[in-house]
């Protein structure tokens, strides 16, 4: 049996000590607000009580020749998080899809959607900041409330995830 909330792809990650910044202060308010609705945290009675959601935000100097990075990404295993401090954020470098594999950043590891974001980035380079969320009220509306929607059965943090969310924008 897969087990939930794990990274995925390759990483090559360098253990550093991040400073405060503004991109980090903006990243943790709008993830504040998700935590208190609900969409991004840890419950006990979902997901075998393992953290949910994540957020980024693409960093200054991000150009569309790097639309993959820089970001900066809340890390692994932070969903029980309320709040979050720069430690438990982590910088993403660079991203391939194709080898699936993420360089990165931070004192932890970047969270397991990371290629998602990735993805994202890449297919807008006008997206500054991607906030994913669970909720099981939207995704059974998702329907009537035209949300787009990736299948049910693809497995989060692959490559085919990230695929499935790119081929949304397309």
């Amino acid at each position: 049996m897969e087990q939930e909330g794990v990274i995925k792809f390759h990483c090559d990650w360098r253990e550093t000590t991040p400073e405060p910044s503004e991109a980090f202060a903006l990243l943790n308010s709008w993830r504040t607000i998700m935590v208190r609705l609900g969409l991004i945290g840890c419950d006990p009675d979902r997901y075998d009580g393992l953290g949910f959601g994540n957020i980024s935000i693409r960093l200054e100097g991000a150009t569309v020749d790097s639309a993959i990075g820089p970001f900066l990404i809340s890390g692994t295993q932070t969903g029980h998080l309320a709040s979050l401090r720069p430690e438990q954020c982590c910088t993403v470098l660079s991203a391939d899809l194709q080898q699936n594999r993420i360089e990165a950043e931070g004192a932890v590891k970047p969270s397991s959607e990371a290629l998602t974001h990735a993805m994202i980035y890449v297919a807008n380079s006008a997206v500054r900041s991607v906030i994913h969320v669970h909720s099981p009220t939207m995704w059974r509306q998702a329907a009537q409330l035209a949300i787009p929607t990736t299948a049910a059965d693809v497995a989060y943090g692959t490559v085919e995830m990230a695929q499935a969310v790119g081929q949304m924008f397309a």
